[in-house]
């Protein structure tokens, strides 16, 4: 963000080429034979994950469900085939999933033991991979999706 004293963005702003007029559409039902993903962040407590939607004939991106089971507080912890079976839940297939650091090899086990494959993910920097993504020209996001 500061290099020498050169100031790329503003403080406190990652996301700063978020656009709700471009970013944002609509909630509707997605077509159960779109191509679905999952990037996931590993944790004891703060497991998440977001899931993407590709429409085959635009190829446009829809950012459509958060996982995010402790957002109002409380912070227990879930086995891997807790998590599993709630990320699931509703789907109409097992998304392609992505998840984890070098070092989170087990809860991509532990996670497959429960029936959801988990890759490891080429890029580790979540920041700089969101960005890349908001500048996709189309990567969208579901307007019921609270943390955008």
């Amino acid at each position: 963000m500061f290099y020498r004293a050169m100031f790329s963005r503003p403080a406190g702003l990652i996301y700063d080429c978020f656009d709700p007029k471009r970013h944002k559409v609509p909630r509707f039902t997605i077509p159960p034979n779109w191509h679905r993903m999952l990037g996931l962040d590993f944790g004891g407590i703060n497991t998440s994950g977001i899931f993407l939607a590709e429409d085959p004939i635009s190829k446009i991106l829809y950012a459509y469900r958060e996982y995010r089971p402790y957002k109002h507080g409380g912070g227990s912890t879930k086995t891997a085939r807790q998590h599993v079976e709630a990320i699931l839940a509703g789907e109409p297939k097992i998304p392609y999933a992505v998840g984890g650091a070098k070092s989170e090899q087990n809860w991509r086990e532990e996670f497959r033991a429960a029936g959801l494959p988990v890759l490891e993910p080429e890029v580790m920097d979540s920041t700089t991979t969101a960005r890349a993504f908001l500048r996709l020209p189309l990567a969208t996001f579901m307007g019921s999706i609270t943390n955008t």
